[in-house]
Formats: structure tokens, C-alpha cells, sequence
């Protein structure tokens, strides 16, 4: 039987997709990672 992702996800990750889900039932759709530039990341 395979793992559940949720098995290896770290508590930020976690986290990220629980909030993106509950955006999601407010009709927001959001992106858990994204990087704009060079050295700068910008998380849920």
C-alpha cells in the first residue's frame, strides 16, 4: 500500500494546503509556491 503524501509532508506544508483549501471554499484559488526572482520565494 502506498504511503499518503500527508505522510512525508513537513507541518509548514501541511499548513499551505490547508489554507489553500479553505481559500478555495471562499472561491479563491491561491498557489502554495512560487518563485518571482532570482533568491526571493513567496509562500501561501
Amino acid at each position: 500500500m502506498d504511503p499518503k503524501p500527508e505522510e512525508f509532508a513537513r507541518p509548514g506544508q501541511l499548513l499551505a494546503r490547508g489554507v489553500c483549501r479553505h481559500l478555495l471554499t471562499h472561491d479563491f484559488v491561491s498557489i502554495e509556491e512560487f518563485t518571482p526572482e532570482r533568491g526571493r520565494r513567496v509562500d501561501v
